[in-house]
């Protein structure tokens, strides 16, 4: 898969939407994600871990460290 880590993607199951942050490999598992949603109020982000075939992505752009979403 191309590069995913801090692009924007939706869950085609769930539909949950976020940032990538974090990709997991397995030696006998499908790879995973981590999606992590916008905090908007300052509170810890919520997650959602999902198979790498499961996403598709929002956006190309890549959401850079210093953008206020990453902000406490």
């Amino acid at each position: 898969m191309e590069k995913a880590l801090g692009k924007e993607a939706k869950s085609k199951v769930s539909g949950f939407e976020g940032v990538v942050t974090a990709r997991c490999e397995y030696l006998y598992a499908p790879a995973r994600v981590c999606l992590t949603a916008k905090s908007k109020d300052c509170k810890s982000p919520e997650e959602y871990w999902t198979e790498e075939a499961d996403i598709e992505f929002v956006d190309n752009d890549v959401i850079e460290r210093n953008d206020p979403v990453f902000q406490s």
